[in-house]
């Protein structure tokens, strides 16, 4: 398969390729690389892709994968922040209280289903808007504000019954 070939059969996945990138790692540089590294790791396998009655899916496993990579690469460059080192007593009671309370809400995030958490996540941890949630999700705009409601009325009762319960 040449190059002219590769391309007009797969550059049609770039859009969807890109959205599901940029859904794992919540930034467009890193996104759009994801994908270039993608083509480029698949190009080398042009001949066993045009063999493939449905190639889509090994874009999307190869593409999952190059951000697995990119993730673990980032989390092993991270460095951390020199206040985190400090060993003041303010410090530490913060960084606990901010640790239960994340502990919280990944509990109540639990309590919601994968399509509400999905969307939540897209909406509020990505910070997407709606039509791009919708998007990420293969929904419409009404559908996705349909979740996003839903999601946050469940989380709102998950809070206060939480904190009742404290």
């Amino acid at each position: 398969m040449n190059e002219t070939a590769f391309q007009h059969r797969f550059l049609a996945l770039r859009d969807g390729l890109y959205n599901r990138a940029f859904v794992l790692l919540g930034d467009a540089d890193d996104a759009k690389d994801a994908v270039q590294e993608t083509f480029a790791l698949l190009w080398k396998q042009a001949d066993r892709l045009a063999a493939m009655e449905r190639p889509e899916g090994y874009f999307a496993s190869t593409l999952r994968h190059v951000c697995l990579h990119m993730l673990e690469r980032r989390g092993r460059t991270t460095a951390l922040s020199p206040q985190l080192d400090r060993e003041d007593t303010d410090d530490r009671e913060l960084m606990e209280e901010l640790e239960h309370d994340r502990r919280r809400l990944l509990q109540m995030l639990g309590r919601l289903t994968p399509r509400s958490r999905l969307a939540v996540t897209l909406r509020y941890y990505q910070g997407l808007d709606t039509h791009h949630v919708a998007l990420a999700m293969n929904v419409t705009d009404v559908a996705a504000r349909a979740i996003l409601s839903r999601a946050v009325a469940q989380l709102r009762v998950h809070l206060c019954t939480g904190k009742n319960s404290n």
